[in-house]
């Protein structure tokens, strides 16, 4: 094995050994999350007024955040993710637009989404 090879292996070696130790981490970092819940001032879809994303940490899933998340825009359309992957570990974070709020306050911002989904009409 010639010097540059012996300098891959190892850098793979950091590397992974780094991974790992971030993944540590994470995991800490996340567990704490289970059962938070959240707001953030959503944009966007053709409309132009903002609205509330609701979500509330339900597990982790291979270290990474799953979520259940709901939306209503105010053009009506409606959004419900029950099991979705989350890219924002940090969530409640300075900076990161997540507001941590009670969980009776998404339970209840919940009820009142599925009131509003009720007086739909039907076919």
């Amino acid at each position: 094995m010639n010097k540059i090879e012996k300098l891959k292996k190892a850098a793979y070696e950091a590397m992974n050994a780094y991974q790992a130790a971030e993944a540590v981490e994470r995991d800490k970092y996340n567990q704490a999350m289970i059962g938070k819940c959240f707001k953030y001032s959503n944009s966007g879809g053709g409309c132009d007024t903002r609205w509330w994303l609701y979500v509330k940490v339900t597990r982790i899933d291979d270290g990474h955040l799953r979520v259940f998340k709901f939306e209503q825009l105010p053009n009506g359309c409606v959004s419900i993710e029950p099991d979705q992957f989350s890219y924002s570990g940090k969530m409640g974070a300075e900076g990161s637009g997540y507001i941590e709020i009670e969980p009776t306050e998404f339970d209840r911002e919940f009820s009142k989404l599925r009131v509003t989904i009720n007086g739909y009409p039907h076919s």
